[in-house]
């Protein structure tokens, strides 16, 4: 166990860039990263420095995991009120 723990901790210092952005940042940028996945929009693409920070960081990548997943819960609520809306006597 704590082999693989030393492993994970190597690969993040080799994988750390001289661009890198800090956790701050990349709470400032989360939530328009999140938005333009679940729109299906190409968020890796246009936040790498985020994507290659969330690889780095289990606190960011937690708090990126949570805020995915609520807007995924949001999303298929509107999706679902939608279509109650379009269908008003399927209750």
């Amino acid at each position: 166990m704590h082999l693989v723990l030393f492993r994970d901790w190597i690969r993040r210092i080799y994988a750390t860039r001289d661009d890198e952005l800090g956790c701050e940042e990349v709470f400032d940028a989360i939530a328009s990263y999140v938005d333009m996945e679940i729109a299906g929009e190409p968020a890796a693409e246009c936040f790498p420095r985020v994507l290659a920070h969330l690889k780095q960081c289990p606190h960011c990548s937690d708090i990126y995991l949570a805020l995915r997943a609520a807007a995924l819960l949001e999303d298929q609520e509107l999706a679902r009120e939608l279509v109650e809306l379009e269908h008003p006597d399927s209750h």
